[in-house]
């Protein structure tokens, strides 16, 4: 289901679109995925680390705002981005918490780590 909400373009009549096909060689995405610097924050960015992520959150029944998984993917890219800078995991889940709760906060710092930079894995306590 995922994947057609976020595959599915619309044209300005109403009517359906086919959605551009994203090719990413392994090196590319290699690189996209564990380059500080270089993070996802779209579909266009990595097709597969981006699917990858909204599918680690809906299995780990993640909350989502208004049910936008884009915004989820955004926040991902985010998550990465201020764990490169040198937030904490906890500073990190505490300025999340109002919007997602601490746990809900906690499901999407694990997940983009685990599935947008790996490179941040030692910040994440187990």
């Amino acid at each position: 289901m995922t994947l057609l909400a976020l595959a599915g373009c619309s044209s300005p009549d109403g009517g359906s679109q086919a959605s551009p096909t994203i090719t990413t060689t392994a090196a590319q995405a290699t690189t996209a995925a564990s380059k500080p610097g270089s993070r996802i924050f779209g579909l266009s960015d990595n097709q597969t680390a981006a699917l990858d992520y909204l599918t680690t959150l809906e299995d780990r029944h993640a909350p989502f705002v208004s049910d936008d998984r884009l915004l989820a993917l955004h926040r991902g890219g985010e998550i990465c981005v201020d764990l490169d800078n040198g937030m904490s995991f906890s500073d990190l889940v505490a300025s999340w918490k109002p919007e997602l709760r601490e746990d809900g906060a906690k499901l999407y710092v694990r997940a983009a780590v685990e599935k947008l930079c790996q490179d941040n894995r030692s910040k994440v306590p187990a």
